[in-house]
């Protein structure tokens, strides 16, 4: 994983230079969406309640207080080293940029699903975070890795952040959903699978303590229910309702995601489901308006399209998955959901599927490959009005 490169005197004194001048139309403020900002959350376990009483759900933290995500934090590092890692090779890309002046990292509650993070006020903090530091002469550069992808692409619904964006790079984006986030909410299972060795203690039974850990900790978590495969992403597919979940008593297919939660969670997940899965909404529409968009995605790599378990699933967490299907994909989402991505670009020179390990869902942002095409996309972008 590359280290921060230091900056030599000459880019030091011109980024120095341009924070006392402020953002100009030749360095566009540059944003990158991902949940990694929030990673501390998995190992802190800020425990989720939702209130029943109103429509969206709200969530909030165990004392009710409603949990916020700062549109901008300080320099990612810990948990989100990858992010500082990432953070550190654009700035040796492009030494013209400076974290905190025209380089940020917007964190946001990885709870909510889309809709509720528009319905709640805390999409149009990020809005506003974006409008404040551009103007349409010095519009911005909006980057997405996975869900921050899907965060992304509906603040580029907004017509006022569009007019300030000028360019989209979605890395590894579920737009059509995935059958792995159904593992965590069913079995406990942690998502990266390196997480556990930082929340188990050194005791017998602790790895079955975590898995009821993580299983509470995900109970009603609305963007699991987003991020679950839907019948429109498989529409022009081979097989157009695949069965992703299977137990010794029945079958479940994509269509049938709301059952799925039902028997495991109960119907107030269920009842959610049509209202927190709208992702087809993103990329129905096609090209987004005046913004580039360019999508790079990993393929060829075995990936989880079904699931299978020696025990029917009830209402509390359920043994490991004790049978896979693969198909091809990034190893975390399935290609039938990366390429939807491909509808928001304007042609195929903007599309890059990374084929190999490097492609991989937790790895692309700094495969050499990927910021190769990461540099030329930023470059593109840059010289653009």
């Amino acid at each position: 994983m590359p280290k921060a490169a230091a900056a030599a005197a000459a880019a030091a004194a011109a980024a120095a230079a341009e924070a006392a001048a402020g953002l100009s139309a030749t360095h566009p403020a540059f944003y990158k969406a991902s949940h990694n900002s929030w990673t501390c959350c998995w190992s802190g376990w800020l425990p989720a309640c939702v209130s029943t009483c109103t429509s969206p759900f709200r969530f909030a933290n165990a004392t009710g207080t409603d949990v916020w995500a700062e549109p901008f934090t300080s320099a990612p590092s810990g948990n989100a080293s990858s992010m500082s890692a990432w953070v550190a090779a654009v700035q040796s890309m492009f030494p013209v940029y400076k974290y905190g002046v025209n380089l940020f990292v917007m964190a946001y509650d990885w709870r909510l699903d889309v809709n509720s993070m528009a319905q709640t006020g805390q999409l149009q903090q990020l809005a506003q975070a974006i409008l404040d530091r551009t103007s349409s002469s010095n519009r911005a550069i909006l980057i997405g890795h996975s869900l921050g992808a899907l965060v992304a692409t509906q603040l580029l619904q907004l017509p006022d952040v569009r007019a300030r964006v000028k360019g989209f790079i979605s890395y590894a984006a579920p737009f059509g959903g995935a059958v792995m986030p159904i593992s965590p909410g069913y079995a406990g299972e942690l998502i990266p699978q390196a997480l556990p060795g930082s929340v188990s203690p050194d005791v017998a039974g602790a790895e079955e303590l975590v898995r009821k850990v993580v299983w509470n900790g995900l109970d009603k978590m609305a963007s699991l229910a987003m991020l679950l495969p839907y019948s429109a992403a498989y529409a022009n597919g081979t097989d157009t309702d695949p069965v992703v979940v299977r137990t010794p008593r029945r079958a479940y297919r994509v269509s049938q995601m709301a059952t799925l939660l039902k028997d495991t969670w109960g119907w107030q997940q269920a009842s959610a489901f049509d209202q927190v899965h709208t992702l087809d909404r993103l990329t129905a529409s096609g090209p987004i308006p005046g913004v580039d968009v360019y999508c790079m995605y990993g393929v060829n790599l075995n990936t989880v399209t079904q699931l299978g378990f020696r025990v029917d699933l009830l209402k509390s967490s359920a043994a490991v998955p004790s049978s896979f299907q693969m198909t091809s994909g990034d190893s975390v989402v399935p290609i039938v959901s990366l390429r939807l991505c491909d509808r928001l670009t304007t042609g195929r020179t903007k599309v890059r599927r990374i084929r190999g390990v490097g492609g991989s869902h937790l790895d692309i942002l700094l495969d050499p490959q990927v910021l190769l095409h990461t540099r030329r996309a930023i470059g593109v972008l840059r010289r653009s009005p």
